[in-house]
């Protein structure tokens, strides 16, 4: 949805300008094929003006499915009503200071009370849920916080556990930086950490936190297990 327009050399040797509605098929494919359709040598990304700050939340449920309802309903609002950034991660029942909960708060300092998650759900994992809402020039502070309260007040997160922090744009775009550093720090980053994404269906997805995050992955992989919804195009 970045990019508008592409100028392509093909395989053929052949320049040509493509788009979602000028040969779809070669613009779709050169966006993902890694190089195997095409070399692009001109890109059409539509530029907007950058956010002021960002109020950046995360809430924690102890129930998948409510986790995996609530992640669905949030990717399907209309624009106007929706968050700007919507993700989430499984995290182990533990107070582990990589794959538990000591993972999970922000900003620095805030402390994750454990006696707060509901007796009935005990299983191996939680759940946390990261949103964001960019706030713009022409902004004023209560309009986000009237949007943010409208949405959270929906969601079926364990109450107590939500955590939130208003941090200046760029800040924000570097927060995963900032986890590499930590890593680094403490010598984890050179330890092997294979990376893999995977698709799974939404009709899937409960047995497949059934079956691998919560059976096979239980104590955590010393790493971010990132789960979340995505639109069909």
């Amino acid at each position: 949805s970045n990019v508008v327009e592409l100028e392509v050399v093909t395989g053929e040797g052949e320049c040509r300008v493509c788009s979602p509605s000028s040969h779809p098929d070669l613009f779709f494919a050169v966006l993902g094929g890694l190089g195997q359709f095409g070399v692009i040598t001109r890109a059409r990304i539509p530029l907007s003006p950058a956010p002021r700050t960002v109020r950046w939340a995360r809430v924690v449920y102890a129930s998948f499915a409510e986790y995996a309802a609530d992640a669905e309903w949030l990717v399907t609002r209309p624009s106007e009503s929706a968050f700007d950034y919507v993700e989430g991660f499984a995290f182990v029942r533990s107070d582990d200071p990589v794959n538990g909960w000591p993972s999970v708060p922000i900003p620095a300092g805030a402390r994750f009370d454990p006696s707060l998650l509901p007796a009935g759900e005990p299983g191996p994992l939680l759940y946390c849920l990261e949103v964001a809402l960019y706030q713009h020039q022409q902004q004023q502070p209560d309009d986000v916080d009237e949007r943010m309260g409208e949405m959270m007040r929906r969601l079926k997160y364990v109450r107590g556990l939500e955590y939130a922090a208003d941090v200046g744009y760029v800040e924000f775009l570097s927060r995963v930086n900032r986890v590499e550093e930590e890593a680094r720090r403490s010598g984890s980053w050179d330890a092997p950490h294979p990376w893999l994404n995977l698709f799974v269906s939404a009709r899937d997805i409960a047995d497949f936190d059934r079956a691998v995050l919560a059976g096979m992955l239980a104590d955590g992989i010393d790493g971010p297990m990132l789960i979340y919804p995505m639109l069909k195009s």
